[in-house]
Parts: C-alpha cells; sequence; structure tokens
C-alpha cells in the first residue's frame, strides 16, 4: 500500500485496502474486493466460533467447564455452547469499543493475540518433559532445548509487540482463567473425596 497510497489518506482511512485498489483501479473494482473480504471474514469467525464451542465442549466433558457447553442437539452440535460463547464475546466487543471502529480491531487482535500465546508458551516448555515421558534420549532433548527456547523468545517478542494494553488485558484474562480451574478442580476433588468416603 506505502507507495501507492498517500502517507495521509492511508492514516485517516478506515478501509486502506479498500482505498489502496481505488487507487490502482477504480471503485467498482475496490467494493468488489472490500465485499469479497468481508465475506472471508464471515467465513473466518463462523470457523473460529465452531472451533472454539467444540474446545469448549471437549474441556466441558472432563470437567473444566460447566456441563451446558457439553449438551449437544440431535446433529451432535454444542449449540448451546455457540450461544454462550456469542454472547461473552458480544460483551467483550462493547467493552473495547471505541470510536474509530479500526482501533477496536486492533485491540480485539492484540488481545487474542496474546492470549492465544500463553498456551503455546506453555506447551513449549512442556515439551520436554514429554519427551522425558516417552523415553527420548537426553542428549536429543538437550538439543531440542535449543529450539524450544528460540519458539519461547519469539512468542515472548509477540507478546512485548502487542504493546502494554493487550499484556495488561491478557494477563487480567488468564488470570481469571486459572482461577477458575484452580476452584473448579478443587470443587471436583472434593467432591471425589466426598463419594469415595460414602462408599466406604
Amino acid at each position: 500500500m506505502a507507495g501507492i497510497v498517500p502517507n495521509i489518506d492511508l492514516l485517516n482511512s478506515n478501509a486502506p485496502f479498500g482505498l489502496t485498489f481505488v487507487y490502482m483501479f477504480n471503485d467498482t473494482i475496490a467494493n468488489i474486493v472490500m465485499a469479497a473480504m468481508v465475506i472471508s471474514c464471515f467465513g473466518a469467525l463462523l470457523c473460529w466460533q465452531f472451533t472454539l464451542s467444540r474446545v469448549f465442549k471437549s474441556a466441558a466433558e472432563h470437567g473444566y467447564f460447566p456441563k451446558v457447553f457439553a449438551r449437544v442437539n440431535s446433529n451432535d452440535a454444542p449449540v448451546r455452547g455457540v450461544f454462550i460463547l456469542l454472547a461473552v464475546e458480544t460483551l467483550l466487543t462493547l467493552f473495547t469499543a471505541s470510536d474509530s471502529l479500526r482501533e477496536q480491531f486492533e485491540v480485539l487482535v492484540n488481545l487474542a493475540v496474546v492470549t492465544n500465546v500463553v498456551p503455546y508458551v506453555l506447551c513449549i516448555l512442556a515439551v520436554p518433559t514429554m519427551m522425558r515421558m516417552a523415553g527420548v534420549a537426553e542428549s536429543r532433548i538437550k538439543r531440542s532445548n535449543y529450539v524450544f527456547g528460540a519458539g519461547v523468545i519469539y512468542c515472548l517478542y509477540a507478546i512485548y509487540a502487542c504493546g502494554f494494553d493487550a499484556m495488561v488485558g491478557s494477563a487480567v484474562a488468564v488470570s481469571i482463567g486459572l482461577v477458575i480451574y484452580v476452584l473448579r478442580k478443587a470443587w471436583a476433588t472434593r467432591k471425589a473425596h466426598r463419594l469415595q468416603q460414602s462408599i466406604d
């Protein structure tokens, strides 16, 4: 886009890609491209919504989320979970609302990036332990640690690049998730202990 559209126009535009195609071709081509991008975004959001609902369903089946997320209809679709997640996402969107749609989009993207990178870091840190449990030679694990270290450094850089606000927001979200997980785990353990006592 830089070099095609004047920088001041890019800075003040809410649709820089569409503006670029206006400069390259005409308004009609730009509208077609923007419509295709909107359709693509809807498709990506729908795919993500269905994927997320399945993740919550699996977690609910293992007791990490309320059972409502595990309920499915006759087509094996977790419809209730989809609507609950949609309501939560709508509330989060309203909380981050701003006068500029672009700024709101950037806030949500940065928040999502940091929140999603944290599990990647945890997974990377768990790989050496998993390799030891699988009986992999210690020398191979030590060589792999360089790759794991590079992955962690890159993830930390991605978190840093998202900005301070995204880091704070994600820290709050992850902290809430950890508290819920600990409370849920403690409740499940206590319930299992009471059940065992009643059997004995």
